[in-house]
């Protein structure tokens, strides 16, 4: 697979983001930026032969390679806090849209293409002549997923994983109270149906109204009728999630990675907030990671799902430099010596956590935390 090149970033934009990065690592409290950076779009083809889309940042100097799938686009916010954050500090960044948003070719089926679009992007990646030898993922919440799929069958290019407030199985985020969880997945699917309205005031005011017209469109009946009055022509799958509850239904497989769990070898952070829809998953995946004996650690804090864009992001950006620097990158090694457990102080609850771990020393710029053997 070769590379195929767009157009560079405009010069414009790119003195932007270089400003706005450097901006926002100060603002986070990060180490200062290391390397300038040049950013490129390119198309990534898949064996369908549709072609996906990606920036991809170059640092003048490099140290590793980050990957990262998305189906929010590459621009504000993201260019800033995944492109811009670790490009400036040494990181080859590729940012892609996933099938079917912002450019990329094919239809958006919420997480049915993960897998094999995964695979087939390590494909591309590690043709390039610039690549590293090897690479890390990261992001939070689809993006969060998108690296469960890539563990599905995890590539040896792939040296470790930071995933934030991600499901691995979206039947148990859909379904796993019992009743379907139309208030968080009817209020997204409308969102991401209408993102890409080349209108950003427009489409930011339908945000503000979906938050009023989600709760009456949730409280109506039939469910069908009444969501679909609210989405439009937009989110065919909404009512496939509706209609199959069962976690046993075949329809579910495509949006499931549980052998993940059971299949990653390689070193894992994991992010959550004691108020994030995913909490649960994120503490199976912790206590079934550290019992299988894998590299694991894990920080909640006081957040919500969103929040970590907001209030968590300092740490969430902090958590994962160190990371990186121990475990892709050049910097010495830093943060969590081995699998371990933080609380950010705040209002989340001190429940009992999933698995026995050490109470570990981090260091004192790290996340002010509450250390203390679980039994």
């Amino acid at each position: 697979m070769s590379i195929t090149s767009i157009r560079p970033a405009q010069p414009t934009l790119h003195t932007l983001n270089h400003l706005g990065g450097k901006a926002l690592g100060r603002l986070l409290g990060l180490p200062p930026a290391t390397t300038d950076y040049t950013v490129e779009r390119v198309r990534v083809p898949m064996r369908d032969g549709v072609a996906l889309v990606a920036d991809h940042y170059t640092p003048a100097t490099p140290v590793g390679t980050l990957l990262i799938r998305t189906p929010y686009g590459r621009g504000f916010p993201f260019t800033l806090i995944f492109g811009a954050l670790y490009a400036a500090r040494g990181y080859h960044v590729v940012l892609q849209s996933v099938r079917g948003t912002f450019g990329s070719g094919g239809v958006f089926e919420p997480m049915a293409d993960e897998i094999a679009d995964g695979a087939d992007t390590v494909a591309w990646l590690r043709e390039q002549p610039w690549f590293t030898g090897s690479f890390a993922t990261i992001g939070m919440s689809y993006l969060g997923f998108t690296q469960w799929a890539l563990l599905q069958d995890p590539p040896p290019e792939l040296a470790t994983a930071v995933i934030a407030v991600g499901p691995h199985d979206f039947n148990e985020s859909t379904w796993g109270t019992g009743s379907f969880a139309v208030n968080d997945f009817l209020g997204w699917s409308d969102m991401v149906a209408h993102q890409e309205d080349p209108v950003r005031a427009r489409a930011a005011l339908r945000q503000l109204q979906t938050r009023r017209k989600v709760p009456r469109a949730a409280a109506a009946t039939p469910l069908g009728e009444a969501a679909r009055a609210l989405l439009g022509t937009g989110a065919p799958w909404f009512e496939s999630w509706a209609e199959h509850s069962d976690p046993g239904d075949p329809f579910w497989n495509a949006l499931r990675c549980n052998e993940a769990l059971d299949r990653v070898q390689v070193p894992v952070l994991l992010i959550g907030g004691w108020q994030d829809l995913f909490i649960r998953q994120t503490l199976r995946q912790y206590a079934h990671l550290h019992g299988r004996g894998v590299d694991v650690a894990l920080t909640v804090g006081p957040w919500t799902h969103t929040q970590l864009l907001t209030t968590g992001l300092a740490t969430c950006a902090r958590e994962t430099l160190d990371w990186l620097g121990t475990h892709l990158g050049e910097a010495p090694p830093a943060g969590r010596p081995g699998p371990g457990l933080r609380h950010r102080r705040g209002s989340g609850p001190r429940v009992a956590q999933p698995a026995r771990v050490a109470a570990r020393h981090h260091r004192a710029r790290a996340v002010p935390a509450a250390r203390w053997l679980p039994g």
